[in-house]
This record gives C-alpha cells, sequence and structure tokens, in this order.
C-alpha cells in the first residue's frame, strides 16, 4: 500500500545503489570496475556485457532499487552519463540537474534542466555513438539536427514528464500498465 502521507524523501542514484546492492557506482568508475562489483555481489542483469557504463548503472538500478521505492520518493543526483540531454550541476559535475519521482516500484514522473550547450552536446552524442558502435542497442542515436539547432541559441530550459497511465495504475490499483492504457501499440505478428 503506497503511503502518500508525510514528507517525500529525496535520496541519490549513489545512495539507493549502495544500499540495495553495495554498490558504490563511483568507485566503479569504469565499465569494467562496475562489471565486476556487479559479477562479486552475484546480480544477474540481461545484456550484462554489452551494455555501456551509462545503460548498466540505469538496468542495476531497476533492477535492485527502484522496485523497492513503494512509497513516494524522489530519486535526485542522476549520474552525467544517464542523462545526454540534461544540463551539468553547477556543484559537481558527475551529476545532471535531474530528478525522477518514484511510486511503487514506477517511475512516474521524470524532470530536468536543459543542456543548450552545442558543443557539450555534440561530445556527449559522441560518446553515445561510441557505445552504440560497441554493441549498447538502448543507447539513442545522435540527433545532429538538434546540435545544429542549438549552434543558433537556445535559451535555458527545464521540463517535466508524466507517466499518465503509470498515475492512472496508481489510483485504480493495476499492477500492469497494459490494463490502463486506452489505445495501445499493436506489434505485427511477424
Amino acid at each position: 500500500m503506497v503511503d502518500f502521507s508525510g514528507k517525500w524523501p529525496r535520496r541519490s542514484i549513489q545512495d539507493l545503489l549502495l544500499e540495495h546492492s553495495g554498490i558504490d557506482i563511483y568507485t566503479s568508475d569504469t565499465l569494467e570496475k562496475l562489471r565486476s562489483s556487479i559479477t562479486e555481489k552475484g546480480i544477474q542483469i540481461d545484456g550484462f556485457l554489452k551494455h555501456s557504463h551509462g545503460t548498466l548503472i540505469d538496468k542495476l538500478y531497476k533492477k535492485v532499487a527502484r522496485p523497492k521505492l513503494i512509497n513516494p520518493t524522489f530519486v535526485i543526483h542522476q549520474p552525467l552519463m544517464l542523462s545526454p540531454l540534461a544540463r551539468i550541476n553547477d556543484d559537481n559535475p558527475a551529476i545532471v540537474d535531474r530528478f525522477q519521482l518514484c511510486i511503487n516500484g514506477w517511475e512516474v514522473t521524470n524532470a530536468y534542466s536543459e543542456l543548450v550547450d552545442p558543443i557539450d552536446q555534440e561530445v556527449r552524442f559522441q560518446n553515445q555513438s561510441h557505445a552504440k558502435d560497441a554493441g549498447d542497442d538502448e543507447v539513442a542515436m545522435p540527433d545532429n539536427d538538434f546540435v545544429i539547432a542549438m549552434e543558433h541559441g537556445m535559451p535555458p530550459q527545464s521540463g517535466f514528464g508524466m507517466g499518465i497511465d503509470r498515475l492512472v495504475a496508481l489510483l485504480t490499483g493495476q499492477p500492469n500498465l497494459r490494463d490502463v492504457v486506452l489505445f495501445p501499440l499493436v506489434k505485427d505478428k511477424k
């Protein structure tokens, strides 16, 4: 049962992963170290060997920590490598200005300050391309037109996305999102 009363805690991904897996993502600061830590802890992650460092952190978080966030929790201090479109934090260049609201193991809201620096964005897209070339199928492809638009100038901006389907599932007590989606996508059986 979700308890919406009281103050909703703010937890960093680093603290959540330390608590639920015993892995410090800033000590395991390379892909090899992270893979070694995950192997030592006996945690099984699908596609373990093909994921980039950022994707592996995300998969680890979604496997060991997020399902345990039942009551509303703001997940803060997202690592830079997880957020290719978010602005770097002024006080800590290893994280971005981003948060998620998680309830009942679901990410209900994702919010961040937008990156508006075309040079930084180009570097991040190049890093994503390298991860894609190395076999990480979950990394998004770069958007060169977006970088060109940024070069013409973009004002500081931020926003959030809210999963209305997830909110409806929470309010109606449905354990599966498919039960509340009005117009589900149907894939061809081929």
